[in-house]
């Protein structure tokens, strides 16, 4: 098999500027297209119900992903999540735009799967950094170009096609890719989630992750300004040189918590909304999101890097579930604020337990 790593800069910045550029165009055409729903929790429980789905089907999709190269792996979930953008566009009733919104999902936690499973597999700790750097710059880019089409007052179908056509695109560069049949696979899962149960590593995994989760759903159901979380992810691009160099990945993590729970706790206080919070939830959030594919909170038991990306997925995906759960009993921001930010905090705490290490592990 060949294991040869060649996917250059302008590879990363397109396949996230699609990712981006779908996920933008996916949160701003689903309150429209779901219109038809007459009460006012029908798009809520509808959300939370796709997200059910992806929180049970994470583990199985990992190990899926492991057992095909990992450039194929890359290829058919960017496939499959055009395809399943596609549906989702052209879906005629809500109850197949529902069907088309959990496969999007699905495939898209694939996409990030499958990326975070290809950068595990670099062998330098500065090249892990470069691919993470331009994909979240890709995915940064993307956002502001569907939020710069909306911004212009144009029509809905014109966001449609461009996804439509961004989408296309996408998929025949993951074509292209994946005939270079690069990475390695795994044959099965050769861990049981017992395992687990002492695995302190994969437990501050889980935390972690789980934080990122809480800060992304906070940004996206509180409906926090879309040019502030930009300006945190760029930051996070120009600065995360000296953070890593400086710290090591579980590290930036734990302080990455307390930094958005206090950017909450002073929103709580002195204002009604999302202030710094807009800024700093998307740049610690893109802090946690490097530090998982820069070999941190590496497991004792013995995963594939599938496995691992899939438990980080479960993770988020069970933090931006109960954000979700939390903006349904009516609370006001505040209470939002500090509820988010006492879990961060508790997360945080059982993260520092984790043995720092004295050395990357390469």
């Amino acid at each position: 098999m060949n294991s040869t790593r060649s996917l250059p800069a302008t590879h990363h910045v397109t396949m996230g500027f699609i990712c981006g550029f779908q996920l933008y165009s996916i949160v701003f055409l689903l309150p429209s297209l779901l219109k038809q729903l007459e009460e006012s929790t029908s798009l809520n429980l509808a959300v939370l119900c796709a997200f059910l789905v992806l929180l049970f089907s994470q583990m199985e999709l990992g190990r899926r992903l492991s057992m095909v190269s990992a450039a194929a792996a890359i290829r058919d979930c960017v496939i499959a999540q055009s395809i399943a953008f596609l549906m989702f566009v052209m879906a005629p009733q809500a109850t197949f735009l529902l069907f088309a919104l959990v496969a999007w999902m699905l495939a898209f936690s694939g996409t990030q799967i499958a990326f975070g499973r290809w950068t595990l597999l670099a062998s330098e700790p500065n090249e892990r950094e470069h691919e993470v750097r331009w994909t979240l710059v890709g995915f940064v880019a993307g956002i502001v170009a569907a939020k710069f089409i909306t911004y212009q007052g144009h029509d809905e179908n014109v966001l449609l096609y461009a996804g439509l056509a961004v989408s296309l695109a996408g998929s025949f560069l993951a074509y292209v890719f994946g005939r270079s049949r690069a990475g390695y696979t795994s044959l099965g899962q050769m861990w049981f989630y017992i395992d687990l149960r002492r695995d302190y590593p994969a437990q501050a995994l889980t935390a972690a992750s789980f934080c990122m989760g809480l800060m992304i759903g906070l940004l996206i159901f509180s409906l926090a300004h879309i040019a502030h979380a930009v300006v945190g992810v760029a930051l996070f691009t120009l600065v995360s040189g000296r953070i890593f160099g400086a710290l090591l990945p579980e590290r930036a993590s734990r302080y990455a918590c307390y930094i958005a729970a206090l950017a909450l706790l002073a929103d709580a206080l002195f204002w009604p909304e999302l202030v710094f919070g807009s800024v700093l939830l998307s740049f610690c959030a893109a802090v946690i999101y490097a530090s998982v594919r820069l070999d941190g909170f590496n497991p004792r038991t013995l995963m594939s890097s599938g496995d691992r990306m899939a438990l980080h997925n479960l993770g988020l995906s069970l933090g931006v579930t109960v954000e979700g759960l939390l903006s349904l009993p009516r609370l006001t921001s505040g209470e939002i604020m500090w509820a988010t930010a006492f879990l961060l905090i508790c997360c945080a705490y059982l993260i520092s337990f984790l043995p720092d290490r004295t050395c990357r592990i390469i």
